[in-house]
C-alpha cells in the first residue's frame, strides 16, 4: 500500500501534468517573479512564446525581457510602476511584445501583484501570457475595412442601416442621416 506521502506526491504529479497540458494547449506561458530581484520561474511555454528555450531562462533572470514596442511602452512602464507601488492587485493588460526572430506581435498578459512588503508594496508577481496576435491583426482588419466603407459611402453619397430583429431598433450609417438630409444621429 502506498504511504501517504506517496499518494501526495503522485496527486502533485498528476496535477502539474494537467496543468502543464493546459498551458501548452493553450499556448499560455507563467511568470512568478520577486521584486526586485526578478528572480522566479519562467515556465517552458513562457520562453517558447518568445521563440527561446529553456537554456535562455538565465537571461530573464539577470533582469532581461523582449522588449516591449515602442508605442507601448511609457504606457506598460506607467502601468507596471501603478502596480509595483501597490495601487493594483489584478493586472490585465495587452501589449507589442519582440519575438525571438525579430517580429513585434501582440501579447495579452493577466495577472496578480501580492505578497506586500512593510511598506504595503507587492514583491511578487504571479501572471500568464499568451499571443493575441491573430486577434488583435483581425480587429485591426476590421477596424480599417469599416473605416473603408465609411470613406467609399461619403465618396458615392450612399448609406446603410439595418434593424436589429430581436430589440426592432434601427442603425443608420452617418451617410443614410445625410441622404435624409439630417446630420448623423440628428434623428434618434
Amino acid at each position: 500500500a502506498a504511504s501517504a506521502a506517496e499518494t501526495a506526491q503522485l496527486a502533485l504529479s498528476v496535477s502539474e501534468e494537467r496543468l502543464r497540458v493546459a498551458l501548452h494547449t493553450a499556448g499560455m506561458g507563467i511568470i512568478d517573479i520577486r521584486r526586485p530581484s526578478r528572480a522566479g520561474l519562467y515556465s517552458d511555454e513562457y520562453l517558447q512564446l518568445y521563440g527561446y528555450v529553456p537554456e535562455h531562462r538565465a537571461w530573464l533572470m539577470a533582469g532581461w525581457e523582449p522588449l516591449v514596442h515602442p508605442d507601448d511602452a511609457p504606457g506598460l512602464t506607467e502601468f507596471r510602476n501603478h502596480v509595483w507601488r501597490g495601487n493594483d492587485e489584478v493586472v490585465d493588460f495587452q501589449a507589442r511584445r519582440m519575438h525571438r526572430d525579430g517580429r513585434w506581435f501582440w501579447v495579452h498578459a493577466v495577472g496578480r501583484a501580492f505578497e506586500p512588503d512593510a511598506a504595503g508594496k507587492p514583491t511578487r508577481w504571479l501572471g500568464t501570457e499568451v499571443n493575441v496576435d491573430q486577434a488583435r491583426r483581425s480587429e485591426l482588419e476590421l477596424q480599417e475595412s469599416a473605416a473603408r466603407l465609411r470613406m467609399a459611402q461619403s465618396i458615392a453619397r450612399l448609406g446603410d442601416w439595418r434593424v436589429d430583429a430581436e430589440t426592432k431598433r434601427h442603425r443608420w450609417s452617418d451617410e443614410a442621416w445625410r441622404g435624409i438630409g439630417l446630420e448623423p444621429h440628428q434623428g434618434e
